[in-house]
């Protein structure tokens, strides 16, 4: 794990004589990846670690900083020059349809299944039941909603009539927010039993009309389900965990 942050730290790294700091890194990481478990202060302990044990081979990736007195600031760190390169941001692409970002999510979501051991498959027709997954005998069906950020959001909308029909515990609910980053695409899945949906109906977070709209805000790395621009509801623990789906 130590190592995994230190790939992800270099992201936010220069090989300028300021270097950063690794709070800063562990910050970055944090609200870059919410899917993370950990808090900043322990992925802060392990750069530390890892760019200590870096630093004593001739040919590290990483290098402390120099201060005024000659000696290195403390907990501060650079790139060597060679690692200074950094992959360009992603374009985001226009004009792409809703049937491409419903499609691409389901099969994003299908992926993701099946490399956390589930056997699922896409359905041939849409009847409100995207994919059909197995898992230990137990069966799941699941709906994908796929979105990009529109003003710092995502918008997902279900329909009353199929979310009635298939109101029962083998119905999930993934939300996919497809985010741009400085340097990468990442697919967030937001992954909802069928009954917390009905429990956000009826506290009001999600209104109960002919459509039910959810509005998902992203913050750092916190998740929030708003209702009319109202932060309402921390969703963040349904985030890439996969132990919601049983």
């Amino acid at each position: 794990m130590s190592v995994k942050y230190a790939n992800l730290a270099k992201q936010y790294m220069s090989s300028g004589n300021t270097g950063t700091h690794v709070n800063d890194l562990a910050d970055e990481i944090v609200k870059n990846h919410p899917h993370i478990k950990d808090s900043t202060d322990v992925i802060a302990n392990k750069l530390s670690a890892t760019f200590s044990s870096s630093i004593k081979r001739k040919k590290g990736e990483f290098l402390k900083v120099k201060n005024k007195q000659g000696g290195s600031k403390r907990g501060v760190y650079k790139l060597s020059k060679k690692l200074t390169q950094q992959p360009a941001a992603p374009i985001r692409p226009t004009g792409i349809s809703t049937g491409f970002v419903g499609k691409g999510g389901e099969h994003a979501v299908l992926s993701a299944l099946l490399f956390e051991g589930y056997n699922a498959s896409i359905m041939t027709v849409d009847d409100g039941i995207d994919i059909v997954a197995s898992k230990e005998t137990k069966y799941f069906h699941i709906q994908v909603k796929a979105a990009t950020p529109k003003n710092d959001s995502f918008q997902f909308t279900i329909q009353k009539s199929s979310f009635n029909r298939h109101n029962n515990s083998q119905t999930f609910y993934i939300l996919l927010c497809r985010r741009y980053l400085k340097t990468h695409t990442q697919n967030d899945l937001i992954i909802l039993p069928n009954a917390t949906i009905n429990h956000y109906i009826s506290a009001g977070t999600i209104k109960n009309g002919p459509s039910l709209n959810l509005n998902v805000s992203i913050e750092k790395s916190k998740y929030t389900l708003n209702k009319s621009g109202i932060r309402k509801s921390d969703i963040t623990s349904y985030v890439n965990d996969f132990t919601h789906l049983r």
